[in-house]
Formats: structure tokens, C-alpha cells, sequence
């Protein structure tokens, strides 16, 4: 029987933790910028407080929905055949 951790490997999931990983740095660094002052066009509030969370949301979607995807492949052949 397969762990949690190895039903991380599916390339869903492995794209879900890129994108929310770097979601998560760009918005921190978006968010200090925005609080310092360093924007001053009115529509960059869109990018830094809508746009990016939606990225992280995004990738904190991706990695269950590829554990799920992984562990139904697993299911489908349990006899371990690789991909």
C-alpha cells in the first residue's frame, strides 16, 4: 500500500506545489511593495490582493486533486506497474 507521500509524485500534484509555492514568495513580495508604496497605479491592488491569491488557491487545488488522480492510477494497477 502506497504512503500519502507517494501519491505526491503524480505531475499534477508536483505543478500544484510549483505554482502555490511561488504564488506564496510573489504575493509576499507583492504585498511589501504595495505597503511601502511602491506602486502607484490604482490597478496593481488587483494584482497584488486578487490575482495572486488566486494563483495560490489555484495550486493548493492542484496538489489533492493529484493525489487523487495518483491513488485511483495506484487502485487501477496494484500490481505496481509503472507508468
Amino acid at each position: 500500500m502506497a504512503s500519502r507521500t507517494d501519491h505526491l509524485r503524480h505531475p499534477l500534484s508536483i505543478t500544484g506545489v510549483v505554482v502555490a509555492t511561488s504564488a506564496a514568495v510573489v504575493f509576499l513580495a507583492l504585498l511589501v511593495a504595495e505597503l511601502s508604496g511602491l506602486f502607484t497605479n490604482p490597478y496593481a491592488g488587483l494584482v497584488v490582493f486578487v490575482a495572486m491569491p488566486a494563483f495560490l488557491v489555484l495550486g493548493l487545488i492542484l496538489i489533492p486533486l493529484g493525489m487523487w488522480l495518483e491513488r485511483r492510477r495506484v487502485r487501477a494497477r496494484p500490481h505496481g506497474s509503472s507508468r
